[in-house]
């Protein structure tokens, strides 16, 4: 009678064993569908906006003020137009087209055209802290650029290079994680079909991760096996730049 017990305990705490290792095999490859908040993962002043140029995210940030979005000007200068001019001494910004010279005054919530005054939503030049911004209202209507204003949280995808851009698309619902592992955080539910920027990543294997942006700016990694093969797509523009003429002469000019 007491072998009998002690075969029952052992055949018992083996089956426990049993049970325990598969409860932990389950644990150890289930994956994590557990919600990140996206403000927990891009923080950001409530004043402030996330800048991500084309797919960089920048250290420096954009700023919101008076339902304005504004960029810095030496930014705005130096990477979306090179031909906006700013007269420190006057407080004014200029830019000289063709035919026009188009201008505006800091804080003023109208701009001229040959003195000619059109009307914003938000004063195009503003002094912040000894530092000029722009509005990106006012350079969008002057620059071959397109801004993406996004919320919860701020960011500001800035749309200036035209050329090929890789992407995947997905072929079916698929998690945004945080992390490229299964027991990472979900940033976003992906949609079937959603179209995403290939940011990096190369493994084909079915657990690999791939690390895309969507295209309302959100960053993380995507299985591979969830991604239809990847394919270059341009980016179109629709400004129409200004035509600057000039004349040439058949003859020497000699000046003097």
């Amino acid at each position: 009678k007491s072998m009998k017990i002690k075969v029952i305990g052992s055949a018992i705490l083996t089956c426990l064993v049993i049970i325990l290792l598969i409860i932990a095999m389950i644990k150890k490859y289930m994956p994590n569908d557990c919600m990140m908040a996206l403000n927990e993962y891009y923080v950001v002043d409530e004043t402030e906006a996330i800048v991500i140029l084309e797919t960089t995210t920048q250290e420096e940030r954009a700023v919101l003020a008076d339902g304005g979005v504004y960029l810095p000007y030496k930014t705005v200068k130096t990477l979306l137009n090179s031909d906006f001019y700013l007269d420190e001494a006057e407080h004014v910004l200029l830019l000289a087209l063709p035919t026009e010279l188009i201008q505006v005054s800091e804080g003023e919530t109208h701009y001229s055209i040959n003195q000619e005054e059109r009307q914003l939503s938000a004063p195009a030049l503003r002094n912040m802290g000894g530092t000029y911004f722009v509005s990106t209202e006012f350079v969008e209507l002057f620059s071959n650029v397109e801004f993406e204003y996004y919320s919860n949280p701020n960011r500001l995808i800035v749309h200036y290079q035209w050329v090929d851009f890789l992407y995947y698309n997905t072929v079916e619902e698929a998690p945004l994680r945080v992390e490229p592992s299964i027991k990472s955080e979900i940033l976003v539910q992906l949609q079937e079909g959603a179209k995403l920027y290939y940011i990096g990543g190369t493994g084909t294997a079915g657990r690999s991760f791939i690390k895309v942006m969507t295209q309302d700016g959100i960053y993380g990694y995507v299985q591979r096996k969830f991604l239809n093969e990847s394919y270059y797509e341009v980016r179109e523009s629709s400004y129409q730049a200004p035509v600057y003429t000039y004349h040439t002469m058949e003859e020497k000019v000699r000046l003097g």
